[in-house]
């Protein structure tokens, strides 16, 4: 409740704010800064989880580009599974080829499967064909 005097002028005028208005005012600030709060933990959890799928397409990618820009005899010992740990996660990354009856033929498929668990189990593959006619130039 506001107490209001008369002014040497006549007019009447607040001297202040009551206990009530104070209270009312800071429980609606805190409720607006509470959802603030909780806005910023899911972002941050959000910014964490895509900060690990992009590190996760990364070895992805960095597997596939070692199979596409490798000699094609060497294309076979790159298959099979290897552990790459990045900013305290730990990826596995499966390498495989597709080979027909004779072995690996003039063209083959080539599978990278990344998987990694940060509380959920996630995975992708990423898929290209690899040609004999493909090897680098030798230098």
């Amino acid at each position: 409740m506001r107490r209001t005097t008369k002014q040497p002028d006549g007019k009447s005028g607040s001297r202040g704010f009551s206990l009530l208005e104070v209270l009312i005012a800071m429980s609606i600030m805190s409720v607006g800064l509470l959802a603030l709060a909780q806005m910023q933990v899911a972002a941050m959890k959000q910014n964490r989880s895509t900060t690990v799928r992009t590190d996760a397409i990364s070895v992805g990618q960095d597997a596939m580009e070692k199979v596409v820009n490798s000699k094609w005899d060497d294309v076979p010992s790159l298959a099979g599974t290897e552990t790459v740990e990045r900013n305290g996660v730990q990826y596995t990354v499966t390498t495989a080829l597709s080979a027909g009856p004779g072995g690996l033929t003039a063209a083959s498929k080539v599978m990278v499967s990344v998987a990694w668990n940060d509380g959920k189990d996630h995975a992708f593959s990423l898929s290209t064909v690899k040609t004999q006619a493909e090897d680098p130039p030798k230098k």
